[in-house]
């Protein structure tokens, strides 16, 4: 999740929504009052959900992502390690065997996340990185493997158009 971004607003939220682009957060609480995260990518109709405090202690979140039909595609859980770092695993919920870990400010001196994806055999499917400039503060990121965006078909399963992140090919590199 990295930084931690405002809700968007309304007028935000309808102007992504109507053009099919960007990004959305909004903020709620679930059935149990635990508070809930909610992004939606409105360019490939994917919604993650976060619900915070899950377990025991109160330190997890649960994370689930549906596609563009509102059908769970994955799920998992975000976790603090012994050292304080927070790391993402998520598991397809299709059958496939297919899973990614990220690991949340990794690094010394300039935080980065770092993302992993694995087949059913737990072979490595791609790799990447993501850090915020230490001036800027702008979100850079790379990643070589499988499209995480149309998980590698090549389209969109909202609208049947070829994916704009992978160019349609279902693998995805960027330098």
């Amino acid at each position: 999740m990295g930084k931690h971004r405002k809700s968007s607003g309304l007028f935000e939220t309808i102007v992504k929504s109507a053009f099919g682009i960007g990004t959305t957060v909004h903020r709620t609480t679930d059935w149990l009052g635990r508070p809930k995260t909610i992004v939606k990518h409105h360019d490939s109709g994917k919604t993650k959900e976060y619900t915070h405090g899950t377990d025991f202690f109160g330190d997890k979140t649960r994370v689930r992502v549906k596609n563009g039909s509102g059908h769970v595609t994955q799920q998992g859980h975000i976790k603090k390690n012994f050292w304080g770092n927070k790391y993402e695993t998520l598991e397809h919920t299709d059958g496939s065997g297919r899973s990614s870990k990220r690991k949340f400010n990794v690094g010394i001196f300039v935080p980065k996340d770092k993302l992993t994806t694995y087949d059913a055999q737990g072979r490595e499917t791609g790799y990447g990185e993501g850090k915020h400039g230490v001036f800027t503060g702008i979100y850079r990121s790379h990643y070589d493997g499988q499209c995480w965006t149309c998980n590698g078909t090549g389209t969109f399963q909202k609208t049947g158009k070829p994916c704009r992140k992978c160019g349609g090919t279902g693998v995805y590199r960027k330098p």
